[in-house]
């Protein structure tokens, strides 16, 4: 049965399940119609058409999710199959799923009941010696299930668990039939998903609000990656995450949480491709002091320079991009050159060879090769990610293997096949040139001054940009270059979109992109004014309905 509603879910259109409605005749599932369940003004909104796939729970999601839901801190989905597709994890791209993970979906569920049930006292808003069994069980449903779906369960849901409960309850006893219905709710579609549904009778291609509800979830998982809270459902339920001055008090909130600071670094590290390292390797033979140890302090380093950078800094574009301060321990002070350090302690970096993301040994180990320095790889990293101009794809029966190096050459000399080769040079005159200019640092991110026997030539260019086009010379001379360049704010906003969204950005985001942009330009290049800003964009707040429910 799980596997038939994981099917469903993943056509976008969930709908009655058996017969049923998932939602209150009104379509809210309170009883309740408010602002939320009303379609805005045709001319208020001319240039929005956010679309709202279906989501599934990233792994981080599911585990933070069940620990906030159950207590329970097991991380059951670190054993489920990776969810990373492209730039982020939790995409909709990733909504459908295999028959092995439905079963890995089953098994979680019927463990995570099976521990819950042993503490019932605190599982229970009741006592069933006192009200009775089957009114206890029902009044659970009602209020554990609003946090499972994170909305109110309509009748029907309701009658269905009940009976989930009373079947159960034949084979068993009470806490037999609590464990069959959690373990229900978390096999659920509407556990396991993320599920905007539009108002009751709303017509098909209509521009409508989401519902509180909704927008308490969208708030949560992006800024937290958990479920709302209890403030958040309480301004659910009354409807106050409709109007932009709620949902930015709410996001406000929740950005001063200690809880958006794992979430929010979750952003940098999935966007700066940390996640890449896990399976790095490097020629022991030319790089004997590369080990996992030295792997997992360059991911430390970069998760606490932008948790740094976002909460303890001023949260500033330029900062990320040319700060000289970083934090490392004794393997990174040992690769960057500086005294030992006992643990991860902030210190001042040579400003002449360091500043930014950009010259950390994460980006620059994860963007090498096994045995050498990629300018190709490097250079379509500053496209992909800081510029959001991605080269057109390689032609096809193209060789991607560079000739064997020659004695004395340089990686600069090497690569100037691939702007020699015609077939090549659309691609790699816009990444190779880039890449030249972080050849001051070799395959695992240590500075040098020389390769093949000869001088670092750190010189490079930026072609076909928006404005940014020319010369620079080294790392901290393009991340300046960077940092005042509205092509990158734009690709910030972008990527923030994609972020919260699960989803590239389509013809009817523009508008919500724009917004988003003009808040984070008029406020200095404040990312955290940006993240703000992409909470109060259409697409956030608003979606078009495909099919009428």
């Amino acid at each position: 049965m799980l596997l038939v509603l994981l099917a469903d879910a993943c056509t976008g259109r969930i709908g009655p399940i058996g017969g049923r409605s998932p939602l209150g005749a009104n379509g809210s599932g309170s009883g309740s119609v408010g602002a939320e369940t009303m379609t805005p003004d045709a001319g208020a909104l001319p240039e929005s058409r956010p679309i709202a796939p279906l989501r599934r729970l990233s792994r981080a999601q599911y585990n933070n999710t069940v620990q906030d839901l159950l207590g329970n801190t097991s991380k059951p989905a670190d054993k489920f199959l990776s969810d990373t597709l492209g730039a982020f994890s939790g995409s909709a791209a990733l909504a459908r799923v295999s028959p092995i993970e439905v079963d890995e979906y089953r098994a979680a569920a019927e463990q995570l009941a099976s521990d819950a049930v042993q503490n019932l006292d605190a599982l229970l808003p009741c006592q069933p010696a006192a009200m009775g069994d089957e009114p206890c069980a029902r009044q659970f449903i009602a209020d554990f299930g609003l946090r499972v779906y994170r909305r109110p369960l309509g009748s029907d849901e309701s009658d269905s668990l009940l009976q989930t409960f009373r079947d159960a309850r034949t084979e068993g006893d009470f806490v037999f039939g609590i464990q069959a219905v959690l373990t229900a709710m978390l096999e659920s579609p509407y556990f396991l998903y993320r599920v905007d549904l539009p108002p009751a009778g709303a017509a098909a291609g209509a521009v409508v609000l989401l519902d509180s509800y909704a927008v308490a979830s969208r708030l949560s998982y992006f800024l937290w990656n958990s479920m709302p809270d209890a403030e958040l459902f309480t301004k659910a339920q009354a409807g106050k995450l409709t109007e932009p001055s709620d949902v930015e008090a709410e996001a406000r909130r929740m950005l001063a949480d200690a809880r958006a600071r794992p979430a929010i670094t979750d952003f940098f590290g999935q966007w700066l491709l940390l996640a890449g390292l896990d399976n790095m390797t490097k020629d022991p033979t030319l790089f004997p002091d590369y080990s996992d140890a030295l792997r997992l302090s360059m991911q430390t380093e970069t998760l606490k320079f932008s948790e740094y950078v976002m909460f303890d800094a001023d949260a500033r574009l330029d900062t990320l991009l040319l700060s000289p301060k970083s934090f490392v321990d004794g393997a990174l002070a040992a690769l960057y050159g500086l005294p030992s350090a006992q643990s991860f302690t902030l210190v001042d970096l040579d400003p002449t060879q360091r500043a930014g993301i950009l010259t950390q040994a994460s980006l620059l180990t994860v963007t090498a090769h096994n045995d050498s320095t990629s300018p190709t790889r490097r250079g379509k990293f500053v496209r992909d990610r800081l510029m959001c101009q991605s080269p057109p794809p390689p032609p096809p029966n193209v060789s991607f293997k560079l000739p064997p190096p020659k004695p004395g050459e340089s990686a600069r000399e090497r690569y100037a096949v691939h702007v020699a080769n015609p077939s090549c040079a659309s691609c790699h005159t816009l990444t190779d040139p880039v890449g030249f200019g972080f050849e001051n640092y070799d395959a695992i991110g240590k500075y040098r001054s020389s390769d093949g026997g000869k001088a670092i030539d750190a010189s490079g260019q930026v072609n076909a940009s928006n404005d940014i086009d020319g010369p620079f010379v080294g790392v901290i001379e393009l991340s300046q270059k960077l940092a005042r360049s509205e092509q990158v704010r734009d690709c910030m906003a972008r990527q923030w979109f994609r972020y919260a969204q699960g989803r590239n950005e389509a013809d009817g985001d523009e508008a919500s992109v724009r917004v988003a942009l003009a808040a984070f330009e008029a406020k200095g290049s404040d990312l955290r004014e940006l993240i703000v800003a992409t909470t109060l964009a259409d697409a956030f707040r608003l979606r078009v309905v495909e099919v009428s429910p």
